[in-house]
C-alpha cells in the first residue's frame, strides 16, 4: 500500500520531466524555425539590395552614355552651322576643295594608317589621363563637342567637294564604315571618364578600383580605334 504511492509519485515526476523536455524541444524547434526564417529575410534583403545596385549603376551609364551622345550631336550642330557660315566665303571654298584634291597618291594609305593611328592613340592618351585626373571632365566634354564638330566639318568638306548627292554616296561609302567605330569609342570613353569623377567624388569610391575599369574601357576603346583605323585603310580611295 506505501509503494503504490511512491510508485504514482515517480511516474507523475517522469511525466513531468518528459512534458518539460517535450516543451523545451518544441520551443528550440521554433526558435531555429525563427532563426531561419529571419536568414531567409536577410538573404532576399542582400539580394534585392544587389539587385537594385546593379540596376542603378546600369542606369547611370546608360545616363552618361546618352549624356555624351547629345554632347557629341551639339558639337554636329554647331560644326554644321559654322561650316555653312564659313563656306560663304570663295576663298575658304577653293582651300578646302584644295586640301583634298592635293592627297598625294602615291603611297596615300599608308600616310592614312599612319595619321590615323596617331590620331586614337592621341585621344586615347587624353581621355585617360583626363578620366583618371577627375578634374580633367571639363576637358572630356570640350573633347567630345570638338570631335562632334569636326565629324561635321569632314562631311561638309566632301559635300562642297562632290556634290549633295554624290558627296551623301562618298560619305556613306567611304567614311561612315570607319567614323562610326570611332564614335562609338569616344562615346564610350566619355561615360567611362565621367563615371569615374562620379564614383570619386559623389559614392568616395576607391580610386584605385576606378583607374583599373577605366584603363579597361580604354583597351575596349583602343579596339575599336584600330578596327575604325583598318578599316579606313581598307576603303578609302587612293585618288580623292
Amino acid at each position: 500500500m506505501i509503494a503504490e504511492p511512491i510508485i504514482k509519485n515517480n511516474q507523475n515526476f517522469y511525466m513531468r520531466e518528459i512534458i518539460e523536455n517535450t516543451g523545451k524541444k518544441e520551443s528550440c524547434k521554433d526558435e531555429n524555425k525563427e532563426s531561419n526564417r529571419e536568414r531567409i529575410l536577410e538573404r532576399k534583403n542582400v539580394k534585392i539590395k544587389t539587385k537594385n545596385t546593379s540596376k542603378e549603376k546600369k542606369e547611370e551609364l546608360v545616363n552618361l552614355k546618352f549624356f555624351a551622345i547629345i554632347i557629341f550631336i551639339i558639337g554636329i550642330v554647331v560644326g554644321s552651322i559654322s561650316y555653312r557660315l564659313l563656306i560663304e566665303d570663295p576663298i575658304i571654298q577653293e582651300d578646302i576643295i584644295d586640301t583634298f584634291s592635293k592627297i598625294p597618291d602615291e603611297n596615300v594609305k599608308n600616310d592614312i594608317i599612319e595619321k590615323s593611328l596617331l590620331g586614337n592613340i592621341k585621344i586615347l592618351i587624353i581621355f585617360w589621363v583626363a578620366g583618371i585626373s577627375i578634374v580633367g571632365t571639363p576637358l572630356i566634354l570640350i573633347l567630345c563637342f570638338y570631335k562632334g564638330f569636326s565629324t561635321a566639318f569632314v562631311i561638309g568638306a566632301f559635300l562642297l567637294k562632290y556634290g549633295f548627292i554624290q558627296g551623301n554616296i562618298f560619305v556613306f561609302k567611304h567614311i561612315f564604315p570607319y567614323y562610326i567605330f570611332k564614335i562609338l569609342g569616344i562615346i564610350i570613353l566619355t561615360a567611362s571618364s565621367l563615371k569615374v569623377s562620379l564614383n570619386v567624388l559623389k559614392e568616395k569610391k576607391d580610386i584605385r578600383y576606378e583607374i583599373i575599369r577605366h584603363s579597361l574601357v580604354t583597351i575596349i576603346s583602343s579596339l575599336l580605334f584600330l578596327i575604325s583605323s583598318l578599316i579606313e585603310f581598307k576603303i578609302m580611295p587612293t585618288n580623292l
